[in-house]
């Protein structure tokens, strides 16, 4: 486990085991409740591999051109460049 997945854990426990109060545990350790709660939801539901950091990258870019101008413009660039 990398130091910033065993900190996180260190705050999850120290809301279940020690304070039981989220709010007073954050501002101790200079973090948001909604980080916490994205943190805490994380550790539900894949246990101590959900503390890991996910990308933020979209899965699919409302923007993309589609594969069939692309590929019409891969056949002119070869065709008639």
């Amino acid at each position: 486990m990398i130091r910033n997945q065993r900190w996180r854990l260190g705050i999850i426990r120290h809301v279940e085991e020690a304070t039981h109060n989220v709010a007073k545990t954050c501002r101790y350790y200079g973090i948001s409740r909604m980080a916490f709660y994205r943190w805490y939801r994380g550790y539900q539901e894949s246990g101590e591999q959900g503390l890991f950091d996910r990308s933020k990258r979209p899965h699919n870019s409302l923007r993309a051109t589609k594969q069939e101008i692309v590929a019409k413009i891969i056949y002119l660039r070869q065709t008639y460049h």
